[in-house]
């Protein structure tokens, strides 16, 4: 699970239309979101915990990852060998650099 990250999803029980968060927590806050808003909302919506595996996340949110410091600089080479990162290897790499010198 090093390399899967976590964001908040909903369905809406009357139309079946799934919506999702486009931010990323720890699983332990995202649990305590789910059962805080099914407690609120059930009736209506429900609300579950989605897992983005790291090489499935877009350039944008990877790059959003590690400026939030949410990205170890490991996991951040190791997305450097998918698909996503060659398309954006130039912004990728200077992000890359910029994370290592703020880790130091």
């Amino acid at each position: 699970m090093k390399d899967t990250f976590f964001k908040l999803a909903c369905r809406i029980k009357s139309s079946n239309v799934t919506d999702k968060s486009a931010d990323f927590h720890d699983l332990e806050t995202i649990k305590r979101q789910v059962i805080a808003l099914n407690a609120e909302r059930g009736q209506t919506h429900e609300y579950f915990v989605e897992r983005v595996e790291l090489s499935a996340l877009r350039p944008w949110e990877v790059t959003a990852l590690a400026e939030r410091g949410r990205i170890s600089i490991e996991q951040l080479e190791r997305y450097s060998k998918t698909d996503a990162y060659r398309q954006q290897a130039a912004s990728l790499e200077e992000l890359l650099q910029r994370v290592q010198v703020k880790g130091r």
